[in-house]
């Protein structure tokens, strides 16, 4: 992947203008091209966009073309139906887990084949997503990624980011064969790892944020580290 020198523009989805770009990234990416549903009809409607406060859509657009999407579902509790089969990682509690954050699921992440050797597409929307979920008292994101999957984000979210994997879980919602890798991130902690470092990867990612973390950080530690 690269930093294309694009334009790339993200933004909540909060009017019915952007439903049917928004569809078409989803029709494209898990209908056309993965096949893990077999129509957009359930996957986004007027009231998840607009009647719920708990789930959050942004759209990404390169040069003002639709080109990707992320999907948030706030206070997501730690816990799965026992048919997904999930198997935690030895040491981890996830009750203490749950009581000492508040987390956000990432549900969906997509961005649509051509764009995809753009990293700036995913980074303005992970930029977005965390200073959404900081700015509203979130601390943790949790998202499930599938193995072996040829476009899985893991390395994305692991080596850029830091989150941590805490178990697996062999079925979900999405028809697919590959086991989901279930993957957490403390916000503040990434962001004190990686403030620092002189790269331009997370010179995008904290564009117009360090106020807000810095202030986050004085708030929880009296002191920033």
């Amino acid at each position: 992947m690269s930093l294309v020198n694009t334009k790339v523009e993200v933004h909540k989805i909060e009017s019915k203008e952007d439903m049917n770009p928004s569809k078409k990234i989803i029709e494209g990416v898990y209908v056309k091209e993965k096949k893990w549903i077999k129509s957009v009809r359930h996957q986004m409607n007027e009231n998840e966009l607009f009647g719920n406060s708990n789930i959050s859509w942004f759209i990404a657009r390169v040069n003002g073309a639709p080109a990707g999407l992320l999907r948030l579902f706030y206070d997501s509790p730690l816990d799965f139906p026992d048919e997904y089969e999930i198997s935690i990682k030895e040491g981890i509690d996830l009750m203490e887990l749950e009581s000492k954050g508040r987390f956000v699921e990432i549900s969906r992440f997509m961005i649509l084949p051509v764009y995809r050797r753009n990293l700036r597409v995913s980074l303005e929307l992970m930029r977005t997503a965390i200073k959404e979920v900081v700015s509203k008292g979130y601390s943790h994101f949790i998202t499930n990624v599938f193995k072996g999957e040829k476009h899985s984000p893991y390395r994305f979210h692991a080596k850029l980011f830091g989150f941590q994997v805490i178990g697996t879980h062999v079925h979900g919602e999405l028809n697919c064969n590959c086991t989901r890798i279930i993957m957490i991130l403390d916000i503040l902690s990434a962001y004190v790892r990686i403030r620092n470092k002189k790269n331009r990867f997370y010179e995008i990612l904290l564009h117009g944020m360090r106020d807000l973390f810095e202030s986050k950080l004085l708030k929880k530690y009296d002191v920033v580290s």
